[in-house]
């Protein structure tokens, strides 16, 4: 699938045939011989291989398209949620992940001075089937106990792998991330992420996305140097200091319900959604194709929720 426009691999073969059917069809009109028939069955080869390439063009691209949706469609519902469940990692949420990548992390994130705190789940993700897949996150705290981190690749899974396919997200997901909480309820993010969050952030997290070749200790030395200009430009303030896992997950909870509040109140249009995984600037006809049954999926949704509601089996509720 190439950028900018899906081309089908049918108009290179059809061109010529075509050409071909109609000079055998034109130079042996006269003697109607083996030729000329020759040309008439390449013609009527032509029509039925572009109309059976046509169908099934447009009922297969269509059903990926609407598969796509579905899928950020998922993921948006579990980041829009104010609550997140966090569980140790089993055997089985490792397939498909690569354990030499965490080790050799491993050992950077204690170069620099960070302790691994263990292994999580972020169980909506795992049991949503959305795009974000199978990921496991491994936690880190500082020697200082201020700056809490986190290491995942992110495995897509079932027919999300399409998107991968497609080129709407990126084939390889890996991510990095270093977070300081202040005493006045700011987050300083600094991470290396695949795919830039361009939904945006309530104003109390200021988020910086780094080059994905530059090193953990190098990170390390920019997120201390943008929590200490943080902490000089507000007087009074000062960085929370965490000294177990626990601690670190109800600091993560605490963000996600900002989080949470922010995204429902400035939902992306599927446009820009796309465009967030995609990180095309322009958008090409596939992603063009799954805005828009991105949108149809999402009025969909709205329509369901809103009859549950009337229905008084589905109350509003923060935790969505």
């Amino acid at each position: 699938m190439e950028e900018g426009r899906r081309e089908s691999k049918w108009a290179d073969l059809l061109l010529p045939a075509l050409l071909l059917s109609l000079t055998l069809i034109a130079v042996f009109k006269g003697d109607r011989g083996t030729c000329w028939w020759w040309g008439w069955v390449t013609l009527a080869s032509v029509f039925i291989a572009t109309l059976i390439g046509t169908l099934l063009n447009l009922l297969i691209f269509q059903h990926i398209s609407r598969a796509a949706a579905g899928q950020i469609a998922d993921s948006e519902e579990v980041l829009e949620r104010e609550k997140h469940t966090y569980r140790p990692a089993r055997d089985a949420d490792w397939r498909g992940l690569s354990k030499p990548f965490y080790d050799e992390t491993t050992r950077e994130m204690q170069a620099a001075g960070f302790r691994p705190l263990g292994d999580y789940v972020l169980e909506e993700l795992a049991n949503a089937g959305c795009i974000s897949g199978r990921a496991v996150l491994r936690v880190f705290l500082d020697h200082n106990g201020y700056v809490q981190a986190a290491v995942a690749e992110i495995k897509i899974i079932g027919f999300a792998a399409v998107l991968q396919w497609l080129g709407v997200i990126p084939r390889k997901m890996r991510l990095v991330e270093f977070e300081t909480e202040l005493s006045d309820g700011r987050f300083i993010i600094t991470h290396r992420v695949p795919i830039e969050d361009i939904s945006g952030h309530p104003p109390e997290i200021a988020h910086h996305r780094v080059a994905d070749d530059m090193t953990i200790a190098e990170m390390k030395r920019l997120h201390d140097s943008r929590v200490a200009d943080a902490l000089k430009a507000s007087e009074g303030v000062t960085p929370l200091w965490f000294a177990s896992v626990a601690e670190v997950l109800a600091s993560q909870a605490r963000q996600q319900r900002m989080k949470a509040k922010y995204r429902k109140a400035n939902r992306l249009s599927p446009e820009d959604t796309v465009r967030q995984y995609s990180e095309r600037d322009e958008l090409n006809e596939t992603d063009e194709e799954i805005a828009d049954a991105l949108r149809h999926e999402r009025e969909r949704r709205d329509r369901e929720r809103e009859g549950r509601q009337q229905e008084g089996g589905d109350p509003p509720s923060d935790n969505r």
